[in-house]
C-alpha cells in the first residue's frame, strides 16, 4: 500500500487520478476505487471540491463506482452534474 505524505502535492492528486484511469481500463475496480478516493482527498485539500480537477476526478471515481456494479454510483454522478452546473463561487452556469 502508499503512504500519502503529510501535506501531498496537487501532482500527487493528478498521478493517482490517472493511475486510477489506468486500473478502471484494466478491470482493477478496488485499485481504481482506492486510487481515485485518494485523489479525490488530496484534491479537496489542495485546490477545493469545485475545482474542475476535482470534478473530473468525481466523476473518475462515479465511473469506477458503476463499472463495479456499486449503488452510489448514480448518486456520485448526479454531484458531478450538480458542481458542472455552477462555477467556483456557485453561481449556475449559462449553457
Amino acid at each position: 500500500t502508499r503512504r500519502s505524505a503529510s501535506a501531498p502535492h496537487r501532482d500527487l492528486g493528478s498521478y493517482l487520478d490517472n493511475l486510477a484511469e489506468v486500473y478502471r481500463r484494466q478491470r482493477r475496480l478496488q485499485e481504481a476505487e482506492d486510487c481515485v478516493k485518494e485523489a479525490l482527498a488530496i484534491f479537496e485539500r489542495t485546490i477545493g471540491p469545485n475545482h474542475p480537477d476535482s470534478v473530473v476526478a468525481l466523476e473518475r471515481y462515479a465511473r469506477v463506482l458503476r463499472a463495479a456494479k456499486k449503488s452510489e454510483a448514480g448518486r456520485v454522478m448526479d454531484k458531478v452534474k450538480s458542481l458542472r452546473a455552477k462555477d467556483d463561487r456557485g453561481i449556475p452556469q449559462v449553457p
